[in-house]
């Protein structure tokens, strides 16, 4: 008989049993297997990798059934035994140990010799009962495992596991603490006694039964789960239970250990959960990425194509803005839900009548509504709903609602905005007639990355994340948000509540952001990024605004740009090579003619401290990427040139 798994060996080392073994070949691993002493091997896991025949016939069960399987787990007796102890001496120190003990498992003296070898522990024993068979060797065996058997009952009575001791007619022989407080029961009351007659449920008990016989006809351990019906509830546990055989090798009691499974099993679920909904996140964030790059490469195709048509060059100039709109507002929102998640979201607090929120997010949202061809009704009071808030904020809130309804409105639909005071509170209102949704989609609709339906089924894109931001940002006014909806195909109500402030304040309208950029100061114009064709479409488009520019693909050769052009501006990427862009800043800074320059930092991260960082490096501001052309027409435009 000769089982291995993989090329575990044992090194040789110096003992009687041990000495020019090399556990590397076939027939060393074969000459091993015949010894009359038993032997084994674990890996650095404790996982059993070779078992031989004098070892199985101990142990009573075929070689098979040990190779793969964890020592501690076959043998849970060994734990806190002076066994225990020897292999984690040997593992720790890589020196050979040898030991004579008694074992509980099968209650026989052996000789025990542990090898240390590079995959893990290899282990001689011979059962030298019969050797201490005088009075005096058994006067000091029933001491020894009088020791033991307090240590090992210590250990087991302190365990958080299930540990118990049934004899071959199933009765209790013991019973640690947790499996007392388990049933609720003192010791005196199970001992001796059947599961049936402790008052275990009959189903329970007559299944907990049968496990038993099949270990002790079996004579091997057994390990399954089960659910089980307790005080608290459903719960599942783990079974493991290992027949305690006499020096005849038969089965003499059954020892079990159980566990509660209920929270890892849980937590497998969730963590299963987690990484399907992260997968499911990525391949549509892909998707919401691809579509607007396929009208983008579209229209670049047809503005090469269609010169002279100016209709059809305009219309193609349309269509990428309109995309690029979207995959900055897709990413913003993406930034936005990071810094809610993190805590880092400031409110730029401020007292304002709500309304006109209201009315800057419907001309946000207006397009989309017109698209779908949906009819809305405004309905604002006469009175100021007065508001301590971040009205930018508010506006997010507001327009990813009406959003929201234009996209799960059928076409000719009606979406209804309204807002009244109640006590204390302002209600904003947002209702519509569109697909609706059901009561398991109510409880989760602002849970992150949530969509109903998959994802070849929906007719509307987005990562499911703008009603996140929603709730988000309304907590983090001090404010509730409420989804109702009677079902599928009847409509949704989306509600909003915001503490009123007891300032009264002018209404105004906020203004939106502009469109087309227009500048009248003109400036010489540094812009240094190492992607080419960002620097030169950037240095182009600010060449039409009328300014003088000049590009640089590194830091280093920015600043000799710099030395002999002397920008009024300076536009610089932040992640360069040779020279990054804090680094070059802070070397303009230090020049005499770069002291007054307006620094500018443009990159994709746009995090608080990723702008604070760009300010102690010395810029005067700090743009996420890609830059809006009205806001940056407009820090131009404010920037008056300096003479030169």
């Amino acid at each position: 008989m000769f089982i291995c798994a993989g090329s575990t060996a044992a090194s040789p080392a110096d003992g009687t049993l041990s000495d020019g073994i090399a556990v590397h070949t076939f027939d060393a691993l074969s000459t091993l297997d015949k010894l009359g002493d038993a032997f084994f091997a674990v890996d650095e896991a404790w996982n059993f990798t070779f078992v031989n025949t004098e070892a199985v016939r101990q142990w009573g069960r075929p070689a098979e059934s040990f190779i793969g399987w964890n020592m501690w787990e076959e043998f849970p007796a060994l734990i806190g035994s002076e066994f225990e102890s020897a292999y984690r001496d040997t593992a720790r120190s890589g020196v050979a140990t040898s030991l004579q003990s008694y074992s509980l498992v099968t209650l026989r003296w052996y000789d025990v010799r542990i090898l240390p070898h590079a995959g893990g522990l290899a282990a001689f024993f011979r059962d030298i009962t019969d050797r201490k068979s005088s009075e005096d060797e058994v006067m000091r065996l029933s001491t020894e495992s009088g020791r033991e058997r307090r240590m090992y009952r210590a250990v087991l009575s302190n365990s958080a596991d299930m540990h118990y001791v049934l004899d071959i007619e199933r009765r209790l022989l013991f019973a640690n603490e947790s499996m007392l407080q388990f049933w609720h029961k003192p010791l005196d009351e199970v001992l001796g006694r059947t599961l049936l007659e402790i008052g275990v449920p009959d189903e329970a008990a007559l299944l907990f039964h049968e496990q038993v016989q099949q270990v002790i006809d079996g004579v091997k351990p057994l390990r399954y789960e089960t659910p089980d019906q307790t005080a608290v509830g459903a719960r599942t546990f783990e079974y493991i239970l290992t027949p305690v055989v006499d020096a005849a090798g038969n089965v003499e009691a059954v020892a079990g250990a159980s566990r509660d499974m209920t929270e890892r099993r849980a937590n497998d679920l969730a963590v299963s959960l987690q990484a399907r909904r992260k997968d499911e996140f990525i391949a549509t964030l892909a998707h919401e990425l691809r579509n607007p790059l396929a009208p983008i490469r579209n229209a670049l195709e047809v503005a090469r194509l269609a010169k002279g048509n100016d209709i059809a060059v305009e219309y193609a100039h349309g269509v990428m803005d309109r995309q690029m709109t979207h995959m900055v507002h897709l990413i913003d929102d993406l930034l936005d839900l990071s810094r809610l998640n993190l805590g880092r979201i400031e409110l730029k607090r401020h007292t304002f009548d709500v309304s006109s929120a209201l009315e800057t997010a419907i001309e946000m949202s207006r397009p989309h509504i017109l698209q779908a061809e949906l009819t809305l009704t405004i309905n604002l009071p006469d009175e100021q709903l007065c508001v301590d808030a971040d009205s930018d904020r508010l506006v997010q809130v507001f327009s990813n609602l009406l959003t929201n309804s234009a996209k799960f409105t059928p076409k000719h639909g009606h979406v209804t905005l309204s807002a009244i005071a109640e006590g204390t509170w302002a209600v904003i209102t947002v209702k519509d007639t569109g697909v609706g949704m059901n009561a398991n989609m109510l409880e989760h609709v602002f849970d992150s990355f949530t969509q109903e339906g998959d994802a070849l089924n929906r007719t509307e894109g987005g990562l499911g994340i703008g009603l996140t931001l929603v709730k988000g940002l309304v907590d983090l006014h001090g404010g509730s948000v409420e989804a109702r909806s009677e079902g599928k195909e009847l409509g949704s109500e989306f509600i909003v509540r915001l503490p009123l402030s007891t300032t009264a304040h002018p209404r105004e309208k906020l203004k939106a952001r502009r469109n087309s950029p227009s500048t009248t100061n003109w400036h010489r114009i540094l812009v240094v990024d190492d992607n080419k064709d960002s620097a030169t479409s950037l240095s182009m488009m600010l060449n039409f605004m009328g300014h003088d520019t000049r590009t640089a693909n590194d830091g280093l050769l920015g600043l000799e740009v710099a030395e002999t052009f002397r920008p009024d501006v300076c536009l610089m990427d932040i992640g360069m090579p040779n020279l990054n862009g804090f680094e070059m800043a802070q070397r303009l800074r230090a020049e005499p003619w770069g002291k007054d320059t307006l620094l500018i930092a443009l990159s994709g991260w746009g995090q608080e401290h990723d702008k604070e960082r760009s300010s102690q490096a010395g810029f005067d501001l700090h743009l996420v990427k890609p830059i809006d052309p009205a806001t940056l027409a407009a820090v131009l435009e404010a920037r008056r040139p300096s003479p030169r």
